[in-house]
């Protein structure tokens, strides 16, 4: 096919989904459109339908949802956009908004910010969404829990404590497994060898060292807890090659090669072997694992014999109690359209503390809260398990890829999708390489995103 005749092709489909797209919107004057992330989670579309309904009723305007699934949402709202047609509104994962802000569409949030108060908002879910300029693109709404689990049973046969304990600031804590250093300890006294055949079939943690959205996650939070950071938008300048992101990673490298507490088969894990090695009754093999509160409910659910086996705790610290969870909240992106104002006025009733503890209630605990005002509600407090309240407590500690000056960029979150944090793991882990060796060569990678 030659090149002006694709060409030829995409110019048609453009104008096709354009034409589409007005017609929809000559029809539908009297409604808003927005766009959701679709999940499985039948409690979510009920909380949507029912919200649409009270609006309606409040305003007289219909409200048109749009279901997306999460792998399709960035080319439809890019395609969107191109073509000159797009929604009222969009619910989309966190830090769409900043690059979205470089096409003029979007209006800033920083005004609803301070009418809902800049203070009720855990800080880093914010700056996620914040331009060097400090100017908010997006308005967080819900989170995605996640936590740092353990198999509680092992642990205590190890001679561990894993009771729930608060800090002087009434943060829950485990606080034998409270920093990396505990941890190592702990993952080295469990992994053994359990059926006496000379193998080790027990480990101390599951981590994938592989291509994985779950590798991304824990190596950012290991970096990140250290001290280390990708840019410095005050400098102006790269900044991940430091001393504390060579001894995170130097700690990458000596759980898997030097104390042997990870299986060799994690860099061949994709997704959900984390998940499957610690919840299966059967295959269960690793003791700790980063990963989503959505391990407890799968038991709940398909394994209840392993749910008191199973509990949540704070990702650990090093140097730093932070935590990187990229692209897990949910945030509003407000479009440039003649209903805006409507759009403003939907906002604004999803901001409702009321409704938000309701949305996460009907969720299950797929949603979790994003401000401070929300999760003091008693029913975070007195009606649900602790290992789903140790998940959620850990948004207070999120912080934007960006930290510690910045949030979210065009170039960050290139750096997000372009493997480089997690082919730190196949350096050290397959390769061999030195931390210095592995951090250089992500640094330089980094360098020519930011054009360097």
């Amino acid at each position: 096919m030659g090149l002006y005749f694709r060409r030829s092709l995409i110019v048609i489909a453009i104008l096709v989904i354009s034409l589409i797209g007005q017609i929809a919107l000559a029809a539908d004057e009297e409604s808003i459109e927005i766009w959701l992330i679709s999940t499985p989670v039948q409690g979510i579309n009920d909380f949507y339908n029912e919200v649409a309904q009270a609006f309606t009723e409040k305003t007289g305007y219909g409200v048109n949802i749009v279901w997306v699934a999460r792998e399709d949402m960035h080319t439809k709202l890019m395609t969107s956009v191109s073509a000159g047609i797009f929604p009222d509104l969009v619910i989309d994962i966190m830090g769409q908004g900043v690059e979205l802000s470089k096409l003029g569409v979007l209006l800033p949030v920083n005004d609803l910010v301070e009418e809902i108060g800049k203070e009720k908002f855990f800080p880093g879910i914010l700056q996620m969404q914040q331009t060097p300029d400090g100017t908010y693109w997006a308005l967080p709404l819900f989170s995605h829990p996640s936590a740092f689990h353990f198999r509680r049973d092992w642990l205590e046969e190890a001679g561990f404590s894993t009771q729930y304990e608060q800090d002087d600031e009434g943060n829950w804590h485990v606080w034998a497994i409270d920093t990396w250093d505990q941890v190592l300890e702990v993952a080295k006294k469990v992994t053994a060898d359990i059926d006496g055949d000379g193998k080790t079939d027990r480990w101390g943690l599951g981590l994938q060292y592989a291509r994985t959205g779950d590798t991304f996650g824990w190596v950012t939070h290991l970096i990140y807890s250290f001290g280390g950071y990708i840019y410095d938008y005050n400098e102006e300048k790269v900044a991940f090659n430091s001393p504390e992101t060579i001894e995170a990673v130097q700690l990458m490298s000596d759980l898997y090669n030097k104390y042997q507490v990870i299986p060799p088969e994690v860099t061949g894990w994709g997704e959900f072997e984390n998940n499957l090695y610690i919840q299966h009754p059967e295959q269960a093999i690793v003791s700790m694992v980063i990963n989503s509160y959505s391990i407890v409910p799968w038991c709940h659910d398909n394994a209840p014999e392993m749910v008191e086996k199973i509990g949540t705790a704070p990702y650990p610290k090093a140097k730093e109690r932070f935590r990187v969870e990229a692209g897990q909240a949910e945030a509003f992106l407000i479009f440039k359209t003649d209903k805006t104002p409507i759009s403003i006025e939907f906002v604004k009733m999803m901001m409702d503390k009321d409704l938000q503890v309701k949305g996460i209630r009907m969720s299950g605990g797929y949603w979790s809260p994003c401000r401070d005002d929300v999760l003091a509600d008693p029913y975070f407090v007195e009606e649900i398990p602790m290992e789903m309240r140790m998940a959620m407590e850990n948004d207070k500690y999120l912080i934007s890829l960006g930290w510690p000056t910045s949030g979210m960029t065009p170039e960050l979150s290139e750096v997000a999708n372009s493997y480089i944090l997690q082919d730190i793991t196949t350096r050290v882990a397959v390769d061999k390489w030195s931390a210095e060796e592995a951090v250089a060569e992500a640094t330089t990678a980094i360098e020519e995103i930011f054009g360097y």
